[in-house]
């Protein structure tokens, strides 16, 4: 299978009203390097911090992690280790004049490593940087009305994950994100898709080993994905679940650290495939 290198996120369709309609944001791209390079010389560039050593950070990825009520003592400790580690070695870098501060740094890499807890911190190791804009981008969108007819709008984006390449977001919107309880999370989203595509695809299957569990998570994707291309749709997902398996994928990650009981409830047999691949449960709260 010929290796496609693809962008993949979440963008705001201005022709939805009043009510955010999120449209898919992959498509192939001609060359990652020069598109990188590109956002390199406009921004400011920090590497290879020492995370520990701010308070800042440390205020800031505590306070992130204290937001997922199932985790322990333990395992937070552990998160804010890997968010460390995440920290260190990646690159980051501030567009249109964004300063990144530690404190930014640490509120990203602590929602990372959250889906990595348990799984490793490889399962991240496309993600080769991480850029922040202060707010959403513009781009021209495409919608099939039917036959031949194409409708065309601006829409926003507030997040895009690259193969073998960056993760972009919004920073107003992960600002936003986190002062609120939302019940999304572009942070979650964009990491969930780098998680998808550690494997060399962007196909809405996360690397598993077993290949019988790989089978079975594929099978409750499909399953799921039917449903909601039916219009049958249930919080805690949204219509942009149904765009594709890779999309499906993001948005339950969202929903399942998010609004894990309402996953359950309605997605029974999502949250089990999610509870078994994240190896974690954030229906269960701990004081």
């Amino acid at each position: 299978m010929e290796e496609d290198k693809r962008r993949c996120g979440i963008v705001r369709d201005s022709l939805g009203g009043t009510e955010d309609r999120c449209v898919s944001s992959c498509a192939a791209m001609p060359d990652d390097r020069c598109t990188v390079t590109a956002i390199r010389h406009n921004g400011r560039v920090n590497r290879r911090h020492r995370a520990a050593s701010d308070p800042t950070w440390q205020d800031a990825a505590i306070a992130a992690a204290n937001r997922f009520r199932h985790l322990d003592g333990a395992s937070r400790d552990r998160l804010i280790g890997q968010a460390e580690d995440f920290d260190r070695s990646r690159y980051w870098e501030g567009l249109d004049g964004l300063e990144v501060t530690p404190a930014k740094r640490g509120h990203v890499a602590a929602h990372a490593s959250l889906l990595t807890l348990n799984i490793g911190l490889g399962m991240l190791s496309d993600v080769t940087s991480i850029l922040l804009a202060p707010h959403s981008s513009m781009r021209t969108t495409q919608h099939r009305i039917g036959g031949s007819i194409v409708s065309e709008g601006e829409a926003c984006v507030l997040g895009q994950a690259l193969l073998h390449g960056p993760v972009r977001l919004s920073w107003s919107q992960v600002s936003a994100e986190s002062s609120v309880v939302a019940g999304t999370s572009v942070l979650l989203h964009e990491f969930a898709h780098k998680i998808d595509m550690a494997d060399g695809y962007s196909d809405g299957i996360p690397p598993i080993d077993n290949r019988r569990r790989s089978r079975d998570f594929e099978a409750t994707a499909e399953h799921v994905l039917v449903r909601l291309q039916s219009g049958a749709i249930s919080p805690p997902l949204r219509r942009y679940a149904a765009t594709n398996r890779t999309e499906l994928f993001a948005v339950a990650t969202e929903g399942f650290f998010l609004r894990s009981s309402e996953l359950a409830t309605h997605y029974p047999d999502l949250h089990e495939a999610l509870k078994g691949f994240y190896q974690q449960d954030p229906t269960t709260v701990r004081s």
